[in-house]
């Protein structure tokens, strides 16, 4: 996911998904660093605080959300790197 942050063509979606998906990891101190890349640094702060806050309640909506979100980001990366090798 990194390595698909890092690419001359990824956006800023790609990169906020990489914020989420080191929330994810509980990497938070990480994930405010890139998203304060694409935010504004009080906002990065509350995305990545209210992630945090969602990660701390049951399974249930919350867990169908994130994967949801997390199969995003991988389908994000898959076309990311197969335009990668186009170019």
């Amino acid at each position: 996911m990194r390595q698909a942050a890092s690419l001359p063509g990824a956006d800023s979606r790609v990169r906020q998904n990489l914020a989420l998906v080191l929330g994810i990891q509980g990497k938070y101190d990480e994930a405010i660093q890139v998203a304060q890349a694409e935010l504004d640094p009080q906002q990065a702060k509350a995305n990545i605080a209210y992630l945090q806050a969602m990660m701390q309640k049951p399974p249930g909506l919350t867990t169908i959300f994130l994967t949801s979100k997390t199969r995003q980001a991988g389908d994000d990366l898959t076309r990311l790197t197969r335009f990668e090798r186009t170019i």
